[in-house]
């Protein structure tokens, strides 16, 4: 089966964002739900300080938590290259 397991560990929700934030995500306009959530995305808020901090609030993060772990083997591994044609291009 293709269906693993993801590992989770202290610091890897973080160590995904950075990650992403390498990347200029581009989503379909027809993903509504996608484009949502990630405008809604925020960061827990210190209410003694009103700083936030560096931590993502888990709420409404279910999509982002996906694309999160569906590219967790790209970031933790040597980069695997591919042509062009490889994607129909």
């Amino acid at each position: 089966s293709k269906i693993r397991a993801v590992k989770k560990g202290n610091g890897s929700i973080m160590q995904g964002i950075q990650y992403l934030n390498q990347f200029d995500i581009i989503v379909h306009p027809d993903c509504i739900h996608t484009k949502s959530e990630m405008e809604s995305y925020v960061y827990k808020l210190d209410k003694a300080t009103g700083e936030y901090l560096n931590q993502p609030l888990d709420a409404n993060n279910h999509l982002m938590d996906c694309l999160r772990y569906a590219v967790r083997d790209f970031s933790t591994k040597k980069p695997k290259f591919f042509s062009k044609s490889a994607f129909g291009l």
